[in-house]
C-alpha cells in the first residue's frame, strides 16, 4: 500500500468545527490501524455532491494515478 488518502466534507461554514473533528477521528483510525502507512488529508466544505469539487476531484485523482 502506499498511502491513504482520507476525503472529510462538511456541507456549510457552520460545521467547520465538525470537519476538524472528523479529520481527527479518521487521522486517529488510520494511525491506530496503519501506523506505517502515510496519508493525506483531502478536507472541504460544501453543500452539494457535485463531482467537479475541488476536494473531491483530487481524492479521485490520488486513487486513478496510484498515488495512494
Amino acid at each position: 500500500m502506499k498511502g491513504i488518502a482520507i476525503y472529510a466534507r462538511v456541507s456549510g461554514n457552520a460545521q467547520k468545527d465538525d470537519l476538524e473533528r472528523l479529520i481527527t477521528s479518521l487521522e486517529d483510525y488510520v494511525k491506530k490501524h496503519f501506523s506505517q502507512v502515510k496519508y493525506i488529508v483531502v478536507k472541504g466544505v460544501a453543500s452539494d455532491l457535485k463531482e467537479d469539487r475541488e476536494g473531491l476531484s483530487l481524492w479521485k485523482w490520488l486513487g486513478r494515478n496510484k498515488q495512494v
